[in-house]
């Protein structure tokens, strides 16, 4: 058996993200489809069910999963259960090749978690199913044990009517669950992939010169001795008769390899010495969030701009690639992070000014100091950052115009953060599955990452009290006092915490790294009011 040692759930509700596509043998009997879906919607709001697509012809259903490592576990495990109940693949007919009632379950990395985490995630997911389901697992892809037998085409060789022979050989023995044929079931694929997408580029030429180039970027080239430019992408020149236009069409088989805008870039190249017009391009499908930044990254460098707003990034990128062309890029229903609401606010960036603070007041322990702590070194990051932009772009502080490009984004980041901990101090809000220090406690660790985050601010806030623009001048210093506020608030609230630990060495442990970083806010803290006490 295979060993799942290294996966951990998430550290924080939605801090990793993956999608995956479990294609169950069900394509014609609406209640079995349903009864799955409803299984798998109500794992909760750590997993979202975002499309369910059904070819009755191939009497096949393709679910698309979207979520935490975790909540996406727990719905497939869930929509699998109701399916071992109500498929039995001895009377599955259907024309998509298939071996099990799950046949294949593929999992993608959204943001947050490295292919590496999503083969340890695929395992476990497999080890699961095998126990709690009690049906045979095959591991593929990146998750594969064997050479001989990572691809799907290769284990799904001779389908569900081959299985009951192959399964009992040695070579063929499941990774996870039962070694032997299970009849209703038959056998179930899954494993980690890299993130692929279609991505079409636009040209008003003919098919001809869009195969030309096709043959000129994609990996596999012209032949073996003529191989193509980039990495990862297969291209094919083709038909848009709707649009009057060709396309070069391509799957990026692994976006962290090459990125949509390396394609796009490269076809301009070769288009251009063909003389033809580039028109955009389309994206296919629903898309992470990340693709588009890092196109939007890509231009922001290339011309020289200062970008750090998300959704105008998104425009950035829409714009210059041309997205819009075959019509409107909607980034609500378009961008994956979008549809399941990452960055919707929690329960306390949700409420209004007035019911915060009342909140506080009130009779109740949450919210609380440790919310207040995260709050006050929020504000001081905020007041940093807008010190910044009280700088940028004005023309008497034009020779410090590259200084502002490089200081305020790290603000802006710790500000994130720090609003994101504002909702993790809310009772019932943080997650408690990874431990800092060996334990399993958000009451240690949201102060300690409080206390971490503000001490990312000073150095910006250093430079910035020499450097910005002078009528700030009481916003940087209230800034570096409410830093400083934050965390020695959380290192109180620290304190309290850690008098419950048992382990005197952990108490220990944990306590020496908050004071270091308590007594590294508060020498940084001073080193810029004296700065800025200094400036007339």
């Amino acid at each position: 058996q295979l060993p799942v040692t290294g996966y951990l759930p998430l550290a924080a509700a939605m801090a990793q993200l993956v999608v995956c596509a479990p294609n169950f043998s069900e394509g014609r009997r609406q209640d079995v489809i349903s009864a799955i879906s409803d299984a798998m919607s109500a794992v909760g709001s750590s997993c979202t069910l975002i499309d369910v697509n059904v070819n009755a012809e191939a009497n096949r259903t393709a679910y698309t999963l979207v979520g935490s490592p975790d909540g996406v576990v727990e719905a497939l495990l869930a929509g699998a259960k109701v399916a071992k109940s109500k498929i039995d693949m001895e009377l599955h007919t259907g024309t998509h090749p298939r071996m099990g009632a799950l046949d294949v379950c593929p999992f993608k990395p959204v943001k947050g978690i490295s292919l590496e985490g999503l083969v340890l995630c695929s395992r476990h997911f497999g080890r699961r199913l095998g126990d709690e389901v009690g049906v045979p697992v095959y591991m593929y892809e990146m998750s594969a044990t064997h050479d001989y037998r990572k691809t799907l085409a290769q284990i799904r060789d001779g389908q569900y009517e081959g299985l009951a022979e192959k399964i009992v050989t040695p070579e063929w023995k499941p990774d996870y669950g039962p070694a032997c044929f299970v009849p209703s079931w038959g056998a179930t694929v899954t494993g980690a992939r890299p993130y692929s997408v279609n991505f079409n580029v636009n040209l008003i030429a003919t098919k001809e010169q869009a195969n030309r180039i096709a043959l000129n970027i994609r990996e596999e080239g012209r032949s073996s001795t003529q191989p193509g430019r980039l990495k990862a992408v297969k291209a094919q020149g083709r038909l848009h008769e709707e649009e009057r236009l060709v396309q070069i069409a391509t799957t990026i088989l692994d976006t962290s390899v090459t990125s949509i805008h390396e394609v796009y870039e490269e076809c301009l190249k070769d288009a251009k010495e063909l003389r033809v017009a580039v028109v955009g391009s389309h994206l296919e499908g629903i898309v992470p969030l990340g693709i588009l930044l890092a196109a939007a990254d890509y231009y922001i460098r290339k011309d020289d701009l200062f970008i750090s707003d998300e959704e105008q990034k998104v425009k950035l990128a829409v714009e210059r690639l041309g997205l819009d062309s075959l019509g409107k890029f909607d980034s609500k229903t378009r961008i994956l992070e979008n549809i399941v609401g990452q960055g919707s606010c929690g329960p306390i960036l949700s409420m209004q000014v007035r019911k915060f603070v009342e909140s506080i007041g009130g009779r109740s322990y949450n919210p609380g100091g440790m919310t207040v702590a995260a709050t006050s070194a929020a504000l001081g990051a905020a007041l940093g950052s807008m010190s910044g932009w009280m700088t940028f772009g004005l023309k008497k502080f034009q020779p410090v115009e590259g200084d502002m490009r490089q200081l305020i984004p790290p603000l802006l980041r710790s500000l994130e953060e720090l609003m994101n901990l504002m909702d993790s101090s809310y009772q019932g809000t943080a997650s408690t599955s990874t431990s800092v220090s060996g334990i399993d406690s958000s009451e240690i660790q949201v102060p300690l990452q409080i206390m971490r985050t503000v001490n990312k601010c000073w150095a910006s806030l250093l430079e910035m009290a020499k450097l910005a623009n002078i009528a700030c001048k009481p916003d940087m210093q209230i800034g570096a006092k409410s830093l400083e506020t934050g965390s020695w608030a959380a290192m109180q609230m620290l304190r309290a915490s850690t008098q419950e630990l048992v382990n005197v060495e952990q108490r220990s442990k944990i306590t020496s790294e908050a004071r270091g970083e308590l007594q590294h806010c508060q020498d940084m803290c001073r080193e810029v009011l004296k700065v800025l006490d200094e400036r007339i």
